[in-house]
Order: structure tokens, then sequence, then C-alpha cells
């Protein structure tokens, strides 16, 4: 999943190397493992949230014309 820091500029560090930080345009985190459940915390206290990529599915509004 991607992930990115609710506030630009947050410092947020990654659980297996803590010198390194999310930067402020998100990057993909695992969703399951040893290490989700420290992005899950973060995205429950609202620090960082998921960014949703458009996949193309998405509903299209019809165009009206009169």
């Amino acid at each position: 999943m991607k992930v990115k820091p609710t506030i630009p500029g947050a410092v947020i560090r990654y659980p297996n190397d803590p010198r390194r930080r999310l930067p402020d345009e998100g990057d993909e985190v695992p969703e399951t493992g040893p290490d989700s459940l420290h992005w899950h915390r973060l995205i429950l206290s609202k620090d960082i949230e998921r960014v949703r990529e458009p996949t193309g599915l998405e509903p299209v509004t019809p165009l009206t014309t009169r």
C-alpha cells in the first residue's frame, strides 16, 4: 500500500531503519508482515494516510447537453 504523511514535512520514520524518513510524496510500505502493524497504527492515529491510486475503473459521470 502507498502511504504519505498527513502533514507535509512531518518526520515519520521507518520501523526497520530509523534513519530513513517517509517522503512527503509517499512511499510503498508492506500491507502485511511484521512491519505492517507500525504503518497501520500510524494510519489509525492519522499521522499518515493511504494514497489511493486511480485504477481506471472509477465510475464516469456522463456528459449532459442541453
